[in-house]
């Protein structure tokens, strides 16, 4: 199995608007071609829509967040209804379903006053307040479930945003498998070393806390040191890389392997690198590069590594800007 890989099925929680599913309020489709159709044959999804799970139509009243306080209320506007207690008791009854189906991310459906994770419009004393709410459900889901590789359809248009988010969902399952076999810190050691690269180019800082916590996780308890590896590599991968951090990998691959390579074959690749850097050619130039080299020289120890394939080529294609 390639680190790239994904290990086991991969399974999203997901709006069920964004699949076509006709659940909105209004009766629209909000379908997302993306998520349904490109995303989806390499994953199973995990539909919900909280609003028609607690009995509202699928055609229904319009709702919004309504502060009280320092509590928010989902209320249908017009009658001023209150479902949030609803919510709240469906949001943790589905937690507790959806991590005993170790999801590894979930996927929302922006504004919504259920499932919204940035922006969701807040009213107090009948006018609009703001717009930074998160939905009831989306509330509960993050507060839960921390780790999680979460985002909201609208952000997936931003081709970084979604790459992000794409790396951690795969890392997230190739973690979860690591994690649900009978492991040990040799294993993990060897998992770290796959995500070395992915992670230096997100969190270089990160990367050597984490090499350094393993060699001491040795006297550890295995859950301690899962819960600590998992923590921080998270956190690291959510951090945004930039094409200087790309650039240095990629430098710190080729120096490497230099010796190993002939003169031609590293004037070439440096030269493609230069290229990146210099806005002439996207990074799956260089990569491409890289890739040819570790197979044609038997570097497997390299070419396993995540970052050239930290998830899979289909979606892929577009993102390495």
């Amino acid at each position: 199995m390639n680190a790239g890989e994904p290990s086991q099925v991969i399974k999203l929680g997901v709006s069920s608007c964004l699949l076509g599913e006709n659940v909105r309020y209004d009766g629209k489709s909000v379908r997302n071609t993306f998520i349904a159709d490109d995303l989806g044959p390499h994953v199973k999804f995990i539909p919900i829509c909280p609003e028609t799970e607690i009995g509202l139509p699928a055609s229904r009243p319009a709702a919004h967040l309504v502060k009280d306080g320092k509590r928010l209320h989902f209320k249908e506007v017009q009658s001023g209804r209150d479902h949030t207690n609803a919510l709240l008791d469906l949001a943790e009854k589905r937690v507790a379903e959806l991590a005993k189906e170790r999801i590894s991310g979930f996927i929302f459906k922006s504004k919504s006053p259920s499932c919204g994770l940035h922006w969701v419009e807040v009213r107090e004393n009948g006018k609009v307040a703001g717009v930074t709410g998160r939905g009831i459900f989306a509330k509960v889901v993050t507060e839960r479930l921390k780790g999680l590789p979460v985002e909201e359809e609208s952000r997936l248009k931003d081709p970084r945003l979604l790459e992000n988010f794409l790396e951690r969902v795969f890392a997230y399952n190739r973690l979860q498998s690591l994690f649900t076999s009978q492991w040990d810190q040799h294993d993990l050691a060897e998992f770290h070393a796959r995500e070395s690269l992915l992670l230096m180019a997100h969190d270089p800082e990160a990367n050597n806390y984490l090499g350094t916590m393993i060699g001491e996780a040795f006297d550890w308890p295995k859950h301690q040191a899962a819960n600590e590896y998992r923590k921080i590599f998270m956190a690291a991968l959510a951090k945004p890389t930039s094409k200087a951090s790309h650039i240095d990998v990629l430098e710190h691959v080729a120096g490497f392997i230099e010796e190993r390579v002939n003169s031609v074959e590293a004037k070439v690749l440096q030269t493609v690198i230069k290229g990146y850097e210099d806005g002439e050619v996207g990074r799956s130039v260089p990569l491409g590069s890289l890739e040819d080299l570790l197979l044609r020289h038997k570097m497997s120890f390299l070419a396993e590594q995540s970052y050239f394939k930290p998830f899979p080529l289909a979606l892929m294609s577009d993102q390495r800007l």
